[in-house]
């Protein structure tokens, strides 16, 4: 077994036989090649540990007042195109040619919610963090897993209001993996919204906050972002973009936050200024 690795604007001359090989452009270096070096060194390695893995952030760069999901850390958002495509070939003469149609790793996921405000209450902001987002992909395969060697992180989602209590945020993820138990309000697949609101209170303006925490197991579901491999070792995206719509419409009112029905919400605890809550 040998082993070989070069960069696409240079050459390489390989000796006669079959081989595998794996193409990936890594724009702006935003993703960190991980196993590169030891499959370079060593022909005993395993091209199938090969990774693409994004960097962490401090939490502190999210400015979130409370954070429900302290059990993963957040990750950078993966904007820049990761790029990749495998083939196998045989070499046989330095006339032939390998072709490459490297195809994107990467999801665009567009998340919509609808809220509905009290008179009296006007929704300044809201800001979310999305859980259960992959980490790290195989470049060999685009395989993704959730496991203790491959963790799920958090990531940033800035909602932005698009007219008629319609908020729209992006995440731009590697693979986003659901929550094992619709139930959960922690751990991955749980979207956690942050709303800002200025309340006035018998003529006097309050500035509250509102946490709410959406299960999105049934919707990450419904949308099919991933399909497992078939010898059940992992994940891979099964699209490109998505949409996920957020069903329940929440009312916010001067004290609290209510389903669409007219339900009131669990509430975690109540303090001057912020009201916390789950969906």
């Amino acid at each position: 077994t040998l082993h070989y690795v070069w960069n696409a604007d240079s050459v390489k001359m390989v000796r006669t036989g079959d081989y595998y090989a794996a193409a990936f452009s890594n724009e702006d270096t935003l993703y960190t090649i991980v196993g590169l070096d030891t499959f370079r060194n060593d022909d005993a390695a395993s091209m199938q540990e090969v990774y693409a893995q994004l960097p962490e952030m401090p939490d502190s760069v999210q400015n979130m007042i409370a954070d429900y999901n302290p059990y993963a850390p957040f990750i950078r958002s993966a904007d820049s195109p990761l790029l990749c495509d495998f083939q196998k070939f045989t070499a046989q003469d330095s006339s032939m040619t390998v072709s490459f149609s490297p195809k994107d790793l990467t999801q665009q996921i567009v998340f919509r919610l609808r809220l509905k405000v009290e008179r009296g209450v006007e929704v300044t902001s809201v800001r979310g963090a999305l859980t259960g987002v992959a980490g790290r992909v195989r470049l060999m395969s685009g395989l993704l897993k959730n496991d203790a060697d491959n963790p799920t992180f958090k990531q940033y989602l800035d909602m932005e209001e698009k007219g008629a209590g319609l908020y729209e945020g992006k995440a731009s993820v590697l693979g986003l993996f659901p929550s094992e138990s619709e139930t959960y309000k922690v751990g991955p697949g749980i979207l956690h919204l942050e709303v800002h609101a200025s309340v006035d209170d018998e003529g006097v303006l309050r500035e509250r906050i509102f946490h709410a925490g959406v299960n999105l197991k049934s919707l990450i579901k419904k949308a099919g972002l991933m399909e497992e491999a078939e010898d059940g070792s992992g994940y891979r995206n099964s699209c490109r973009e998505a949409v996920i719509e957020i069903p329940t419409q929440l009312e916010v009112t001067k004290d609290k936050v209510m389903t669409g029905a007219g339900g009131g919400l669990e509430q975690w605890f109540v303090h001057e200024e912020n009201i916390e809550v789950e969906v």
